[in-house]
């Protein structure tokens, strides 16, 4: 494996972890390899929530090479 390792992803959670607070996606990062930063909506004003992220649509892979650079590394 080549790389930094930054975390892991449990993938059959424990029943102890299904009774914690989680969002649901069980991926466990090392505080000491990464850190966080707020990224903003389209808007560019609010903060970027997982609760308030828009419904997509089906995109076909047109619609995914029609994406900015500048959106990919935002």
């Amino acid at each position: 494996m080549g790389g930094n390792i930054v975390g892991y992803h449990v993938i059959v959670p424990c029943s102890s972890c299904l009774l914690s607070c989680n969002n649901g996606h069980f991926w466990m990062f090392h505080s000491q390899a990464v850190y966080d930063i707020n990224r903003l909506d389209s808007t560019g004003v609010n903060v970027l929530l997982w609760g308030n992220l828009p419904e997509i649509e089906e995109s076909t892979d047109e619609d995914v090479l029609n994406i900015s650079a500048e959106e990919c590394i935002r």
